[in-house]
C-alpha cells in the first residue's frame, strides 16, 4: 500500500515499435517499455521520419525494422 515508487527502465533499452490509432489512423513509433506502453513517441508521416527517429535514438535502421513500416510509408 505505501510501497516504494518503483523506477523506470531508460526507454532507451526498449525496442522500436509502430502504433495506429483505429479513429484518426495516424501512426506512432516509439520505444515499447518493460510495462507495454510507448515512450518517445513520434508521428510517423513518411519513412524519413522512421530514419530520423532511429538517428536520433542511436537505432540501426535495419531490414527487420524497415518490415515493420506501415505500407503506405514505405516508398
Amino acid at each position: 500500500m505505501f510501497g516504494r515508487k518503483k523506477e523506470a527502465a531508460p526507454a532507451a533499452a526498449g525496442e522500436p515499435a509502430f502504433e495506429s490509432s483505429a479513429c484518426t489512423g495516424e501512426t506512432l513509433i516509439g520505444l515499447r517499455g518493460g510495462d507495454g506502453r510507448l515512450r518517445e513517441a513520434v508521428v510517423v508521416r513518411s519513412r524519413r521520419d522512421v530514419e530520423d527517429f532511429c538517428k536520433a535514438h542511436g537505432i540501426p535502421f535495419s531490414d527487420e525494422l524497415a518490415a515493420k513500416i506501415p505500407a503506405r510509408f514505405r516508398g
